[in-house]
């Protein structure tokens, strides 16, 4: 239930992505939002479709995508 409400949150706060209906499962939306948009700050880097978006060879810690979540969302 909380990360669905955090899901939720994040798409109010990113709308087109369609978070509140994927969860952020890799879906056909979620790969589309993210060829169409680009990732945000939540997408996970190591997540290999966001670390190709951005440019990224190696995959960063999730940490700091962790902890980019929990500034913006309270829980």
């Amino acid at each position: 239930m909380t990360r669905d409400r955090l899901m939720a949150c994040l798409g109010s706060a990113h709308p087109g992505y369609g978070f509140e209906r994927h969860m952020g499962y890799s879906v056909p939306e979620h790969f589309a939002a993210l060829n169409r948009l680009g990732p945000t700050i939540h997408h996970r880097r190591s997540f290999s479709p966001v670390a190709m978006a951005l440019g990224l060879l190696g995959a960063e810690s999730d940490a700091a995508a962790g902890d980019a979540v929990a500034e913006v969302l309270p829980l």
